[in-house]
């Protein structure tokens, strides 16, 4: 918020009442504009519009997948395990890399047991986080983002169609096919962002806060 600006104007006090009279209400007029000036700009800033990118996006510069624990898995094969319904198969006696399991896509409500139909996708995208604040990163805190397991929420594995329909598409712009899972996602998509201290357009805060009013009065959103 920006500090207020301190109101320096004085009236000298005139010793005739009808003049007095007569700067009092001047001043108070003088007064009641200020306070108006003075708040407008205040709520136009209390959501800023995020500054335009200082780079250009390049998946290149968000490293992943990589294995952070050093156990041969690396990001995506944690999430397929993580997210599958039931205990996987391995490819090798390493247990490095997912051979089958079983998945349900919340965007589309299928159930896929093969790996390779499969996207891991970061909920908001690496090019949406990318415009969002992410440009102004460095590479280690391009890695963790995106190679984030400690929510669960942040990666999840997808109907690899449903994930490069969506691509970068902000909520406005793409919603899950699946209506059950609209509102969670919307939760989801501000949590994530909230949590990078990334910025929304004015265009996303108010598709998302119509659409979160409806989830709350119990309705499903309607895609974009």
């Amino acid at each position: 918020m920006l500090p207020a600006v301190p109101r320096r104007r004085r009236a000298r006090r005139r010793q005739r009442g009808g003049l007095g009279a007569l700067l009092l209400l001047l001043l108070a007029g003088l007064s009641s504009a200020w306070w108006l000036t003075d708040r407008e700009p205040e709520a136009a800033q209390a959501h800023p519009d995020p500054p335009e990118p200082t780079s250009r996006y390049d998946r290149d510069d968000w490293p992943h997948w990589i294995d952070a624990d050093g156990d041969c898995q690396d990001t995506r094969q944690e999430v397929l395990i993580a997210e599958s319904e039931i205990p996987v198969q391995f490819r090798d006696e390493r247990r490095c890399t997912v051979e089958s399991g079983r998945w349900r896509c919340p965007y589309t409500g299928h159930v896929i047991t093969d790996p390779h139909d499969l996207d891991v996708d970061h909920l908001v995208p690496l090019h949406e986080a990318h415009r969002s604040g992410g440009h102004a990163w460095t590479r280690e805190q391009r890695q963790r983002y995106a190679n984030a397991l400690d929510d669960p929420m942040h990666l999840v594995a997808v109907d690899k169609r449903a994930n490069r329909a969506k691509g970068d598409k902000p909520p406005q712009s793409w919603m899950p096919q699946n209506p059950a899972h609209r509102c969670p996602y919307l939760r989801a998509w501000l949590d994530v962002k909230e949590r990078w201290s990334l910025t929304q357009t004015p265009a996303e805060r108010t598709y998302i806060d119509t659409a979160l009013t409806a989830c709350r009065d119990g309705h499903v959103p309607a895609p974009p």
